[in-house]
């Protein structure tokens, strides 16, 4: 029998003495660990900065979460762009994991930062007065802009060169949406208008913004006698690519649900109902009165905010699932489980599947260039994204470029080229690159 391992024991002695010590530092000094949330206007921010005391520790992950170690008292602050957050403290008490969402502002720009950074830049499109909202490209050099000039707000058609044609809006407009017939709408926070490009431009109200979000931002495509849909259900851990026809049963050709995460969302849904219910009187409560419409949103007050945008934001976050017309065929790209499908319309199945690789680390997107009929993955992290031009034949991927400014925005590949918003003197400006 072999002896004992005197430097083997010595070695467990040692790292028994270190975690003992680490637990009592621990408890003495008050460390815990955070878990944020970065968020701007109720959406997600990646890439944001974070400082503890004054000091950069780390950045937002892809999906905005943040994740530390800290000591009760301590000041964090986050900021994005031209954007921070308020200084936040610590809570001084003996909870092991503590929660806080960061709400980005707008914050005064270091002019001398902005002049260095944007003497490469080149203008493309936007007045020196004008910010720009969203973009499309409707021709080889057509454009429509949504913009802001002053405190009003305006859609134009122009070229690179001039504006051929621009009317004011009555309505504060968010962005662009192109539905499944080629038709281009205008959201706003509470309706969807319908822009009619002739000789000059016509806006229409159309829908208000919850028959958008229901029917026409899920419709992909038209088939002979009804039209292909996806949908979301169980916390959006389930996904659904659906066939509907007039008189006839829906019918499910894709399905995929992710069960641990549905298990998690759950979790966090029922606390949500909880701390509802605990800190909204009974004759308030529009649950037990029968008035809530089953949205979140309505449940939101002081007390149930962070967890409502934790919920959201994180762990209801849809399933990265993406469906294109293609012709006589839908494409879906399943980014969960990196594959890529064909479904032929007029047979009703799967005809063709293949593997998607990448190596890259980081959130995986995937957009149609409407020109080219090209498809393209965007892998961003850290603030930059890599390009890929996905080969319909093997999916093989293609390098065909790389952003790596954070502060580029709405990134479109329209006819082989990348075209971005990005801050110059405070205001949003359209610019391109070929790829």
């Amino acid at each position: 029998m072999d002896g004992l391992d005197f430097h083997y024991i010595g070695q467990v002695r040692s790292l028994l003495i270190s975690l003992f010590f680490l637990f009592f530092l621990t408890e003495v000094s008050g460390q815990k660990i955070l878990e944020g949330l970065l968020v701007r206007n109720g959406e997600v921010v990646a890439n944001g900065r974070v400082y503890v005391n004054n000091r950069l520790v780390g950045e937002s992950s892809s999906k905005g979460s943040i994740k530390l170690a800290v000591r009760n008292q301590d000041s964090i602050q986050c900021f994005w762009g031209n954007f921070s957050s308020s200084v936040w403290l610590v809570p001084a008490n003996d909870q092991d994991t503590i929660r806080h969402v960061f709400e980005l502002d707008e914050k005064v720009q270091q002019l001398e930062e902005v002049r260095v950074e944007r003497k490469q830049q080149v203008l493309t499109v936007g007045r020196l007065n004008e910010h720009l909202l969203d973009y499309e490209l409707i021709g080889e050099n057509d454009l429509i802009l949504l913009k802001k000039r002053k405190n009003q707000y305006f859609l134009s058609r122009e070229s690179f060169e001039k504006i051929e044609n621009e009317v004011s809006l009555n309505f504060k407009p968010e962005s662009f949406f192109q539905d499944y017939l080629g038709n281009f709408h205008i959201l706003s926070k509470d309706s969807i208008y319908q822009v009619i490009l002739d000789l000059g431009i016509g806006i229409y109200r159309t829908y208000p913004i919850g028959d958008y979000k229901r029917f026409l931002q899920k419709t992909i495509a038209g088939g002979d006698h009804g039209i292909y849909a996806y949908d979301y259900s169980h916390h959006n851990q389930r996904f659904y690519l659906l066939y509907k026809e007039s008189g006839k049963a829906t019918e499910i050709i894709y399905y995929y649900r992710d069960s641990v995460a549905e298990l998690v969302a759950r979790k966090e849904y029922n606390l949500l109902l909880s701390l509802y219910h605990a800190s909204v009187p009974e004759e308030a409560n529009i649950i037990l009165n029968g008035f809530w419409t089953g949205d979140v949103v309505e449940l939101m007050n002081v007390v149930t905010k962070s967890q409502l945008i934790w919920y959201r934001s994180i762990r209801s976050l849809p399933l990265n699932i993406v469906c294109f017309d293609h012709g006589a065929e839908i494409l879906l790209f399943d980014l969960e489980q990196k594959k890529l499908l064909f479904f032929d319309k007029s047979q009703q199945k799967v005809n063709k599947e293949l593997q998607l690789n990448w190596d890259k680390k980081g959130r995986v997107s995937v957009q149609k260039d409407p020109f080219s009929f090209g498809y393209y993955l965007e892998i961003k992290r850290n603030g930059s994204s890599s390009f890929f031009e996905v080969n319909l034949g093997d999916a093989s991927l293609k390098s065909v470029g790389e952003k790596s400014n954070p502060e580029h925005v709405r990134l479109k590949i329209r006819n082989g080229f990348l075209y971005y918003l990005y801050d110059h003197n405070s205001f949003r400006k359209l610019s391109r690159r070929k790829l």
